[in-house]
């Protein structure tokens, strides 16, 4: 049951985060100031959300038609763990964001506690997922995405003091995305 709700219910969140990954670091790069960088945030966040909406509203409407025609009413989910994996899904992608940020104006420094924060992520929901499995798959998805929910609000505080900077981009974080870039081609 839970790969099949990762797969169908997750999928669409993933492919978001990834998208914001990709294409959020160029733009925040380029942007010469504070005010310009708020600007690009600005207008991704709005986008980042209206996807997630559209996303999690396809998700609610096809995943009951996927189980019935395609798996052949094999597995039951029920609307309350499908709202938990959107909300999950929600998070991940809204990491995302600050990901970005920090990948595009961050120091090496900056870059090394990221990650160390996805390591201490993992640990969170590791153990929120032991603590929430007492509530069954819901409890368990809820837990998974404690460790989300924390790298969120961890990168969010690397990101906030770069992107409110008037500094260059520094010239370490330049060189870190082209190599990162270099590996996707």
């Amino acid at each position: 049951t839970f790969t099949v709700l990762a797969t169908v219910a997750g999928s669409p969140f993933s492919m978001l985060y990834q998208a914001v990954s990709y294409t959020l670091v160029v733009r925040l790069r380029n942007a010469p100031n504070t005010r310009q960088r708020l600007r690009v945030l600005g207008r991704e966040s709005v986008v980042v959300v209206i996807a997630c909406l559209v996303a999690g509203a396809a998700v609610l409407w096809l995943m009951p038609l996927v189980l019935k025609w395609v798996l052949a009413d094999r597995y039951e989910i029920g609307r309350s763990l499908l709202i938990a994996a959107i909300c999950v899904g929600f998070l991940k992608v809204i990491a995302s964001l600050a990901a970005a940020a920090v990948n595009a104006l961050g120091s090496r420094a900056d870059l090394v506690k990221m990650s160390y924060i996805g390591w201490l992520a993992i640990a969170v929901a590791v153990l929120g997922a032991a603590v929430g499995a007492r509530w069954g798959l819901i409890g368990l998805v809820f837990g998974v995405g404690s460790g989300w929910l924390m790298r969120a609000l961890a990168v969010a505080y690397i990101a906030a003091p770069r992107v409110f900077s008037e500094a260059d981009v520094p010239v370490d974080a330049e060189r870190v995305v082209a190599v990162a870039s270099q590996r996707t081609n």
